[in-house]
């Protein structure tokens, strides 16, 4: 009798947990949904060309681009476009996001919000310029192909 009772106890807990496994493998993990755009956020598109101050208030540039990691998404820096006359001759420079304060905008004048950062424009040119090209084939990767 002892060993029915437990032999029926170990196929109810071997059954129970192979449903439970069942069980946890059929739930779909649950995905916040964003449904918004917060006041704390600013979508990438309307980031580019936004204005860059100096540390006279005055625009010494613009938003380029934005430099993320591919793995984490965490944005690295911001490309900025300095100097120039309608897009010629101007020099592209990145600076890191932790560099730049953001300076609200007039909102009752439809004003938008700006970047300000420490360097004055004659600074920021001599800062070494950024390549947009994608990067290539690191070497350590390159030799492993040969």
């Amino acid at each position: 009798m002892r060993h029915s009772f437990t032999s029926a106890f170990a196929i109810l807990v071997l059954s129970a947990s192979f449903s439970t496994a069942q069980d946890a493998s059929k739930t779909a993990p649950v995905v916040p949904k964003v449904v918004s755009q917060s006041a704390n956020q600013w979508l990438a598109s309307k980031f580019r060309g936004i204005d860059v101050l100096g540390p006279d208030n005055m625009k010494v540039g613009d938003v380029q681009d934005i430099l993320f990691d591919k793995k984490t998404g965490h944005v690295d820096a911001y490309i900025i476009s300095v100097g120039g006359f309608l897009g010629m001759g101007s020099r592209i420079v990145a600076l890191p996001r932790n560099s730049f304060d953001i300076v609200p905008g007039d909102a009752s004048r439809n004003q938008p919000d700006k970047l300000k950062q420490a360097l004055t424009k004659d600074e920021l040119k001599t800062e070494p310029p950024f390549d947009l090209r994608a990067p290539t084939t690191p070497p350590a990767a390159a030799e492993k192909k040969q």
